[in-house]
């Protein structure tokens, strides 16, 4: 995993020196001459929730200026966070549209270290919908230096959502503890500057028209649907069903060890084909200890082994972390080699999560890495396909990729994760009301795909997925992540990966834990060094199991669940939708009908009925996975513990009537 929470770094930091001519905008008291208002500098005023702090720390210096007679004095204190910034009622920067704003000062610091400069877009009326649209650290030294750095209207910010942009300066980082340090800061002046030629204008995704997120099923009190056994929709998405392994070599020592040797168990083995996997993913295929030519048969070996297809299957070359790049020309010599023994793999992805890595510094460094690669492959595979890896949320690392990259990918890589709290928010939110919020957002993520893509065929291929809560602290203790509430958030993701025209395919984060019981990773399907299985490996194993061909017409009704005030987080709201959300398929030969639910509610029962219309049932069998405590850990002692049978009353033929408990997904199979 990579840090997820990046701020939108647009440009660099520079110092000031060569840029454009353009038109000065006005600013009130950019060189802090006017005279002070109780100490503070008129057009300036103190923010964060620390900026009641002693006010002296925030003041108008007349015995130190670069120019003029006075100059910002702040002072941060060990352990400080308030800051200063341009005064939200008469000192905000005015935006238009393909506008560059570079804003530069002078300034210098009593210590070395590391000062920062942030923006944030500003809506007419509405300072709480305030958002970071900049952010950058410098580092000022004991003289005057002159530093500059450009913010771009449909780079960083969009004017149909921000028309004005306020300056904030901090003598030291946010979150970071420094020892006491004095920043001064002189002469603020902002150029307003034609967007450059060849700049690249980005969409706004929340302005962007798309198609919401079908539930199919109306509010009410049971669930009560019609099934249209004559009226298939679309073959049903079978390559959602992926996991994941993580490397040949990986940290768990599986399926092989550091020196290449195998290590899965029959038992292993087994556990792993009776999931019935469309396909699966490695990584770092290039950054093991014995080369990347017998890396890949050693990868084609293990699914032959464990019955996964090559085809679909996503092999991804650099090394782990991103800390070097891959030569386009080893790249090539991978994918050659791949196809002269006769493989069947054709996804490539470039690159695992390269934000923030060292081999990446900024977006245009990838952005320009996929292209030669994606070039590379090309020559020695033309029917390959390229994968890009981006960072959904962010601005540059997501929107700008895709933007920037088009007809250079034909799937992309979002890992829609989960990182909502799983204890403080309750079980409906977690399961169903995140999954709305992400699946929203995916198919926001398409309409992009298409606008930048516009002719082309460019799909998303989830290469990671999962519940990925840290609420006990850590990932791999958070319990939730990997029992009941873990499975029915997957479940609910794969009603809707299979129903819904959503991803091409997609492969979920893990096939195992970390080896060390001390250390148990909630996100692994399989025990590493014992024959357990955690509650996840049988959603994910039931779905497989119970997944038709063909995605079939469902009306009707569902219980519906509204999130609570205040459930996620400020910028990830869950959004309301069905408490029981369902698929039905028909197998390929019209013999049997199946139907994948799930009761997400975590104290009540939902009467089922479904109406059959083209199919007449005979019998109706199947499974349920259903586990009473919520805070269990993921590792069943017993498969009994999880999986029960479960069945269906079918009345006449064309109706079938359960009752579905709380805390459950079921599975059911309706043979003619």
């Amino acid at each position: 995993m990579g840090e997820r929470h990046r701020l939108l770094e647009t440009v660099s930091l520079i110092v000031f020196a060569g840029l454009v001519a353009g038109e000065e905008v006005r600013l009130r008291n950019g060189g802090f001459e006017e005279e002070p208002a109780s100490g503070l500098p008129p057009g300036w005023q103190l923010w964060g929730h620390d900026a009641a702090r002693d006010r002296r720390d925030f003041s108008v210096d007349d015995q130190t200026a670069h120019s003029g007679r006075r100059s910002l004095r702040i002072r941060h204190p060990r352990g400080a966070h308030g800051y200063i910034v341009t005064a939200v009622r008469d000192n905000l920067i005015p935006a238009h549209s393909n506008r560059t704003y570079v804003i530069s000062f002078y300034a210098r610091s009593d210590r070395p270290g590391a000062a920062a400069v942030r923006v944030e877009g500003q809506r007419p009326g509405d300072p709480q919908g305030a958002r970071t649209v900049f952010a950058q650290t410098f580092n000022p030294g004991e003289t005057w230096q002159r530093f500059a750095f450009k913010v771009t209207e449909g780079a960083a910010f969009f004017i149909d959502e921000y028309d004005r942009l306020m300056l904030a300066i901090n003598a030291v980082p946010p979150n970071e503890t420094q020892p006491d340090r004095t920043l001064w800061v002189d002469d603020v002046a902002v150029d307003e500057q034609p967007v450059p030629p060849g700049q690249v204008r980005l969409l706004n995704p929340k302005t962007l028209a798309f198609e919401p997120l079908q539930h199919r099923l109306a509010p009410g009190e049971a669930l009560d649907v019609t099934v249209h056994a004559d009226k298939p929709v679309r073959r049903a998405t079978r390559q959602a069903g992926g996991v994941s392994f993580h490397r040949a070599s990986g940290y768990m020592g599986l399926p092989y060890d550091r020196a290449g040797e195998y290590r899965l168990s029959a038992w292993q083995e087994e556990a792993i084909r009776a999931l019935r996997l469309p396909h699966t993913r490695f990584y770092a295929v290039g950054d093991e200890a014995y080369p990347l030519e017998p890396a890949i048969d050693k990868i084609a070996g293990v699914l032959a082994r464990c019955q996964i297809p090559q085809d679909g299957t996503v092999l991804e070359f650099e090394t782990q972390g991103a800390s070097t790049q891959l030569p386009p020309e080893t790249w090539a010599r991978g994918v050659k080699y791949a196809r002269e023994k006769g493989y069947a793999f054709r996804h490539w992805e470039v690159s695992n999560e390269p934000w923030g890595k060292a081999a990446f510094p900024t977006p245009d460094d990838y952005v320009a890495h996929l292209k030669a690669v994606g070039a590379a492959i090309r020559g020695v595979h033309p029917g390959g396909l390229i994968g890009v890896g981006i960072q959904y949320e962010d601005l540059q690392w997501g929107n700008y990729i895709i933007a920037a990259g088009a007809c250079h990918y034909d799937f992309v890589c979002g890992h829609w994760y989960s990182f909502i709290n799983a204890q403080k928010n309750a079980l409906e939110t977690v399961a169903a009301g995140e999954n709305y919020r992400l699946l929203t957002e995916m198919l926001r993520m398409n309409a992009l795909l298409r606008r930048y893509n516009p002719g082309r065929d460019v799909c998303q291929y989830d290469t990671e997925w999962s519940l990925h809560s840290n609420a006990a602290g850590t990932v791999p203790g958070t319990p939730q992540n990997g029992n009941i509430v873990g499975a029915l958030h997957r479940v609910v993701r794969l009603i809707y990966y299979l129903r819904e025209d959503i991803v091409r395919g997609a492969s979920a984060w893990e096939m195992f834990s970390s080896p060390a019981k001390a250390r148990w990773n909630s996100l692994g399907l399989l025990a590493p060094d014992e024959e357990r299985q955690a509650a996840i490996y049988w959603a994910h194993r039931c779905v497989n199991e119970y997944v038709g061909e063909w995605v079939l017409d469902i009306e009707g009704t569902s219980p519906y669940f509204t999130p609570p005030d205040g459930a996620g987080d400020s910028s990830r709201r869950p959004l309301a939708g069905p408490l029981a959300p369902l698929v039905a398929m028909l197998d390929a030969d019209g013999r049997s009908l199946t139907v994948i639910a799930a009761n997400v509610s975590a104290d009540r029962a939902v009467p089922c009925s479904l109406h059959l219309s083209g199919f007449s049932a005979a019998s109706a069998t199947g499974l349920r996975l259903s586990q009473d405590d919520l805070n269990a850990h993921p590792l069943l002692n017993k498969k009994e513990d999880l999986v029960s049978p479960f069945s269906a009353r079918v009345e006449g033929g064309s109706a079938v009537r359960c009752e579905i408990p709380p805390k459950s997904a079921v599975f059911l199979r309706l043979s003619k």
